[in-house]
């Protein structure tokens, strides 16, 4: 096994373990199967070149940071309100919104949705820790 596949194995799931989701929660998260999750952790699977840099943009890295041999930590849990407040004072939202299928709409409001509550959940783990 290569040493950037090691890499990735120790960085994706210290990743996962630090930002507490299972591996089930990190699947439906990534919007793949649990068992591709379950083979980059056990190293029997390797992620395409466009699935590293989803993985790596999840956790808030670039991919070098992901196969590094430099050990690294999720990027901290921001609040997404400045984020929302932005696309909200998008001059071309309503605009750019009715050109976008009902279908896709529904699945970026639940993926957002889903965000909005590990979020939560991570803050208040976080607030009970302390």
């Amino acid at each position: 096994m290569s040493k950037t596949a090691e890499n990735f194995i120790h960085n994706f799931r210290m990743l996962r373990d630090k930002s507490g989701l299972t591996q089930h929660q990190l699947a439906e998260e990534l919007n793949i199967a649990h068992r591709t999750v379950q083979g980059y952790e056990h190293g029997t699977r390797f992620p395409k070149p466009e699935n590293l840099d989803a993985i790596a943009a999840y956790f808030g890295l670039t991919t070098p940071e992901l196969l590094s041999d430099r050990r690294v930590a999720p990027a901290p849990a921001t609040s997404l309100a400045p984020v929302f407040q932005t696309l909200a004072n998008h001059p071309r939202l309503p605009e750019l919104l009715s050109q976008v299928d009902e279908e896709y709409l529904e699945s970026i409001e639940a993926m957002l949705e889903s965000r909005i509550k590990r979020n939560l959940e991570r803050t208040s783990n976080q607030a009970n820790r302390a």
